[in-house]
């Protein structure tokens, strides 16, 4: 999540978990829980397939 600190929101969440698997070596289905996790916290919040802070 550190990785969106610097990012103008909004951004595509498409976009940013093949980033975050490429950097991280992550599967897309760790990206995808982490992104939901975040969702449920109101870290994040999406519309539309964007990402935007929560």
């Amino acid at each position: 999540m550190r990785f969106l600190n610097n990012r103008e929101f909004p951004v595509a969440r498409a976009e940013v978990a093949e980033f975050a698997a490429g950097a991280y070596d992550l599967e897309d289905e760790e990206v995808r829980e982490i992104f939901e996790y975040a969702i449920e916290r109101g870290v994040l919040a999406e519309e539309d397939g964007q990402l935007m802070k929560g």
